[in-house]
């Protein structure tokens, strides 16, 4: 969906921009589903995983949040430079793995399936979603779930009991992530 004449390039150079946090924070903050700093949910949106996947994951924070959980927590992400910088900063936890690939490239050569998969304003945003979720969906188990946020229709933060995101799993997902998936 992307008309970036150079996708792996603009993510290295937006990369190069993002401002450094202590791992603390890093991982204090990783799960920003929606743009209002602190406001949640976590990662508590997957369930109980012990895989995951994330696509797009920039400096790995979300899969280092998962990995200190003892998840093993996968990272997929377009550009060398936040792959660097995410094995750099989490070198040091064995369950964080980071991959440098198209996302839809490493879904549909890959044969491992994950307890969830999600996207933290990653690939979701910026990869067709008619090729994106039925690959997503091939490399999920059976009882998996996918996440994503979604574009909030308020202006301001939402009460704090709102979320703004949503799950899909086999037995719920929406009707739009089904016929997605079925390519229709």
């Amino acid at each position: 969906m992307s008309s970036i004449a150079d996708p792996a390039g603009y993510w290295d150079r937006y990369g190069r921009g993002v401002p450094d946090e202590t791992p603390e924070d890093a991982l204090t903050n990783a799960f920003g589903w929606c743009q209002y700093d602190g406001h949640g949910p976590g990662d508590e949106l997957l369930g109980d995983p012990l895989t995951t996947l994330d696509l797009g994951p920039g400096r790995g924070n979300a899969v280092a949040a998962l990995a200190t959980k003892g998840v093993v927590a996968t990272g997929v992400d377009l550009s060398p430079v936040q792959v660097d910088a995410a094995r750099s900063r989490w070198a040091h936890l064995p369950n964080a793995h980071f991959e440098q690939a198209d996302v839809l490239d490493f879904l549909t050569t890959t044969d491992q399936r994950r307890d969830a998969i999600y996207s933290i304003w990653g690939a979701a945003w910026f990869t067709d979603p008619t090729a994106l979720l039925p690959a997503v969906l091939q490399r999920l188990t059976p009882a998996a779930g996918w996440c994503s946020p979604t574009q909030p229709t308020f202006p301001a933060p939402p009460p704090a009991h709102s979320a703004c995101g949503q799950r899909a799993t086999p037995d719920r997902r929406p009707r739009s992530v089904r016929r997605l998936a079925a390519g229709a």
